[in-house]
């Protein structure tokens, strides 16, 4: 059992946005998620986008497409990071033809669009 004073210190966990909540955890369509949330209010933001392989878990979609889908994430990310904040986004490769195209070189370059510096 906890003490009352260590469930005071507990993090508060949305599973929405809340100006109150220490963490949100969003499961969920992503851009519509974005739309519930000001305008620099965010310190950290951890994503792992999909990778569009096919998995069981994704749908299959052309590099072009998911590439220029995520470029409207990103720049949603944008809006909502704090000016002292920081995105964690993980990245993979995409495979088509049995060929492998690294991910992080073009995601550097729309990170970079958006003024943000990779660290």
């Amino acid at each position: 059992m906890l003490s009352e004073e260590h469930s005071i210190n507990e993090p508060t966990i949305s599973r929405e946005f809340s100006d109150t909540a220490n963490i949100v955890l969003k499961q969920g369509d992503t851009q519509k998620f974005l739309k519930t949330i000001p305008n620099n209010s965010v310190q950290l933001i951890i994503s792992s986008p999909p990778y569009d392989l096919g998995k069981e878990y994704e749908s299959r979609t052309d590099i072009e497409i998911a590439l220029k889908s995520q470029t409207k994430i990103i720049s949603e990310l944008t809006r909502v990071l704090s000016n002292t904040g920081s995105i964690c986004w993980e990245v993979g490769n995409y495979v088509k033809d049995g060929q492998i195209y690294p991910l992080d070189i073009p995601y550097y370059q729309m990170f970079k669009q958006q003024g943000l510096k990779l660290r």
